[in-house]
């Protein structure tokens, strides 16, 4: 029987280390390139296809174990390259723009792989960068784990102060990340809170935010933020007093949507302190009590106050009005002028709008029954 030939050193195939650790040539040109262009070189190197549309990326989830492990090891074998890992790390925050490979991506822990950059003195801007395009693209649980990197943002914010680019991009990143982890209705996780030090961080925004070379980017995430975490964060609001005067303020602006944010974010501070409002009344049961009268000594107070001032007046006086209103809707339907009379309503009485329907007999069954007056 004859011998079998050993397989040559071209035959065999190399081990996973060996195979991704870079070639010196490939090494070179990476370290002394732009970061767009060590991007182009790593692709072409581990024959990747274009990540820059979606219908390239879409290659990737055939391969996508393939591509990852080779991407992986390259990673851990040229962990001393802060080019590479910059190059590598920017490549997977590409991939993250699809949302299959975005749920492939965090669940091998992209987001912890992404930590050690932020120590690298030639690859933490690139991997703020890395961080925030996946923080845009991420989901809630993907937010929330970045999140708990907001200790290493505000490393990167004091010691870059002057940097506007780092703090647009950092304030982009915890706007959103810290918005899905603690600006839910749902109870906050109180150490993820913790973690976050959300003093700091609004101390942080509002310092940023007084420097004059913020970009609109940066301001309108900021608002996001401070406008977003006042329901859990309460505490560390009244921390921070500038806050909440800056929210005060943005109720002055021009623009609506600023109005609004500020009013919500003001509502939710408070609600901690305050008792729960009253979101229904029974009208018969305040004529019944006016029609009943009122006791010596509160019809004295009423006097001295004014009757038209009182709020059950106020109720009574608007609950007619309001109807004559809808009335008038619904033979003209003019939603305006509806609209018109139903703020002056709102800003006379908290119980202005009552709830009710246009009701008419049904001719059939002799019933009242809703009616669509269109």
């Amino acid at each position: 029987m004859p011998n079998r030939k050993r397989p040559s050193r071209k035959q065999s195939a190399p081990g996973p280390i060996a195979a991704h650790l870079l070639p010196d040539t490939i090494a070179r040109d990476v370290d002394g390139a732009r970061w767009d262009e060590v991007v182009r070189l790593l692709c072409e190197y581990f024959q990747l296809p274009d990540l820059t549309t979606r219908g390239r990326l879409k290659k990737v989830h055939n391969h996508f174990d393939n591509i990852y492990r080779k991407l992986d090891d390259a990673y851990t074998t040229n962990i001393d390259n802060e080019t590479v890992v910059g190059g590598i790390v920017n490549i997977w925050a590409k991939m993250f723009a699809d949302a299959l490979l975005r749920d492939k991506l965090f669940k091998r822990g992209l987001v912890a792989k992404m930590i050690p950059v932020f120590d690298m003195p030639e690859a933490w801007y690139v991997g703020l960068q890395a961080l925030t395009a996946v923080t845009h693209h991420g989901g809630v649980n993907a937010r929330r784990e970045i999140a708990k990197i907001t200790p290493t943002l505000l490393r990167l914010l004091s010691e870059h102060p002057d940097n506007p680019k780092v703090i647009e991009l950092a304030t982009v990143t915890m706007a959103h990340a810290i918005s899905a982890t603690v600006g839910q209705q749902h109870p906050a996780d109180r150490k993820l809170v913790a973690l976050l030090d959300m003093r700091s961080v609004l101390e942080a925004t509002m310092n940023n935010l007084r420097k004059p070379f913020v970009s609109h980017l940066m301001l309108t995430h900021a608002m996001t933020l401070v406008t977003s975490s006042t329901l859990h964060c309460h505490k560390e609001y009244n921390a921070v007093p500038s806050v909440v005067s800056f929210l005060v303020a943005c109720l002055r602006s021009n623009d609506v949507t600023t109005r609004c944010s500020a009013l919500g974010g003001l509502f939710r501070l408070i609600i901690h302190d305050s008792e729960e409002d009253r979101r229904l009344y029974d009208p018969q049961r305040i004529m019944a009590a006016v029609q009943r009268g009122f006791p010596e000594n509160l019809q004295d107070i009423m006097v001295d106050y004014g009757l038209q001032r009182c709020d059950l007046t106020l109720i009574l006086k608007t609950a007619g009005a309001y109807q004559k209103a809808m009335m008038k809707c619904a033979q003209g339907k003019d939603l305006y002028a509806l609209g018109k009379s139903l703020a002056d309503f709102i800003l006379c009485t908290e119980f202005s709008i009552a709830e009710g329907m246009f009701q008419a007999l049904n001719e059939r069954t002799g019933l009242p029954e809703t009616i669509d007056v269109g």
